[in-house]
């Protein structure tokens, strides 16, 4: 019996892993390392947004450099501590939401992060 709940246990064990992508970023760390780091552990960054085509566009009405490389932003604010919002998926149904202050990169820097299953609203320009 007690080989059963051994075997039992184990076989448990084995199908629960988590096969979900490690975080090996930490707060206060220069956003483009992090993003790095991320992008070299496998996430990948999700287009926010893109035109109804599929093209991706600039997030910000007057593009430049940070707007149309950083093709993960969500949002910035323009105000007060600079919080921008930055999502990149596992490839697994998990989302990672990277949350960073001081502006947009490449003045940003990481002030936390959190994952969830829910998908992000893709901004399709209309």
């Amino acid at each position: 019996m007690r080989m059963v709940f051994w075997l039992f246990l184990s076989l448990n064990l084995l199908i629960a892993k988590d096969y979900s992508l490690p975080i090996k970023i930490r707060q206060d760390m220069k956003y483009e390392k992090a993003r790095n780091i991320l992008l070299n552990s496998g996430w990948q960054t999700v287009t926010m947004h893109s035109l109804p085509n599929g093209t991706p566009k600039c997030w910000y009405s007057e593009p430049d450099d940070y707007s149309c490389h950083f093709k993960e932003i969500d949002s910035c604010s323009g105000t007060g501590m600079g919080f921008c919002k930055m999502w990149f998926y596992d490839g697994d149904g998990g989302y990672l939401v990277v949350r960073t202050m001081g502006g947009p990169p490449p003045r940003a820097y990481v002030d936390g992060w959190y994952r969830t299953k829910d998908r992000p609203k893709i901004d399709y320009g209309f």
